[in-house]
């Protein structure tokens, strides 16, 4: 049974929302994984209140309680080369590395680790390179709640499409459902967690269509996922997107639900 919880928050008391969700849902077990990787989303070159790339006071409120709660496993945080960002620049920029040590965490990028070649039956790769950092840890996908032009939403499973390692990720746009479909099947994820207090929304996507920038929603909510799947789910739902595209409407308040 998949269980999801959302809620309220903002980015003063994002730690605190973040332990709520987890009461509701029950505690982390890491199962036979020897350490823990965060997959932040550092995608974009526009600054952490744009909504475009993970935050890091939400990264600070996750490390916090992963730390207090695993004292001595490794930590990584990590992110992968993007076709139009490196993330080595980025976590200074934006002041992730000061985040990233005062939890005793590592940062690593992707590109730059071993990788070992894993075959799958995927829906346009055949076999993915899979960095042996994530093979061995418990990822937990911290995501963004988003719209794309070309996905209609960016949320936890687009977020794990960045962990191929290979940069120019451009390339795979013309079949960009059946890459993220063949990354998170290559590399899936333990745990979802979903920052929507700032979400963006793009052009032809939500139902305002109208809009030709980005517009910056003041969500105020995180969501604490057990899968993947679900998270994106929940996430289109709360960005007023079905699956398919439609618009919703929903009002909504802290619950747990199961799926």
């Amino acid at each position: 049974m998949t269980y999801v919880s959302l809620i309220k928050s903002d980015y003063t008391n994002f730690r605190q929302a973040l332990e709520r969700a987890v009461d509701l849902i029950g505690k982390i077990h890491l199962e036979d994984k020897n350490s823990i990787a965060v997959k932040i989303n550092l995608c974009d070159c526009r600054p952490p209140e744009t909504g475009a790339i993970t935050h890091p006071e939400s990264l600070d409120a996750v490390l916090g309680y992963l730390r207090s709660n695993f004292p001595k496993i490794p930590i990584y945080v990590v992110e992968s080369d993007a076709t139009v960002t490196r993330p080595d620049l980025l976590i200074d920029w934006f002041g992730f590395r000061g985040v990233i040590e005062k939890w005793n965490a590592e940062w690593r990028n992707l590109t730059h680790e071993k990788t070992q070649r894993m075959k799958i039956k995927g829906r346009h790769f055949k076999s993915v390179k899979v960095p042996t950092l994530l093979r061995d840890s418990f990822i937990v996908n911290l995501s963004k709640l988003k719209t794309h032009s070309l996905t209609k939403i960016s949320c936890s499973l687009k977020n794990q499409y960045g962990c191929i390692v290979y940069p120019l990720k451009i390339h795979f746009h013309g079949f960009l459902d059946d890459a993220i479909v063949d990354a998170n099947t290559a590399m899936p994820s333990n745990l979802s967690i979903v920052d929507g207090v700032v979400a963006m929304g793009g052009p032809k996507v939500l139902h305002t269509a109208s809009l030709l920038t980005p517009v910056y929603f003041l969500w105020g909510v995180i969501l604490w996922l057990l899968t993947r799947h679900a998270a994106d789910s929940w996430g289109s739902i709360r960005i007023s997107l079905d699956m398919y595209g439609k618009p919703l409407q929903l009002d909504w308040a802290e619950f747990v639900a199961t799926l």
